[in-house]
């Protein structure tokens, strides 16, 4: 089911998109599902599984230092993460190192933690040119 409206100004548009608004209120809530796509037609698979590498380690590799970039590029700009702690940011790091390293078959394939998952819905996958952040592009 497609609901197309027209929204006057921001706060029609939270109301409406609230779970205590007006259009949801009496929506059973485990069926709802938010996209984010302008058609249902599309594919959901994440950016960063759009081209996957070939080994485990490898993707997984490349996840982390995206994480990272993203995470160095939010503290540089000031923005905080959700659930961001010294312990994520330790393990997160410790992880990058053991992955570049040998010892990589040694790891538990549970990829991404749950510690990370603030992190890793923020962040978009990073090329070359821009880091994307929260909405925002920073050069």
């Amino acid at each position: 089911m497609t609901i197309e409206l027209t929204l006057n100004d921001a706060l029609e548009f939270l109301d409406t998109i609230s779970l205590n608004g007006s259009l949801l209120r009496d929506v059973a809530r485990e069926s709802l599902i938010f996209r984010g796509q302008s058609s249902a037609r599309f594919n959901l698979v994440p950016r960063a599984l759009r081209h996957p590498k070939a080994t485990w380690r490898e993707q997984a590799l490349f996840e982390c230092d995206q994480l990272i970039t993203f995470l160095r590029t939010a503290d540089m700009q000031g923005l905080s993460i959700q659930d961001d702690s010294p312990d994520m940011r330790y393990f997160l790091f410790e992880f990058q190192d053991r992955l570049k390293s040998v010892d990589s078959m040694k790891i538990n394939p549970d990829w991404p933690w749950y510690t990370l998952w603030s992190l890793a819905g923020l962040a978009q996958p990073v090329d070359s040119q821009r880091v994307y952040l929260i909405g925002q592009e920073a050069r």
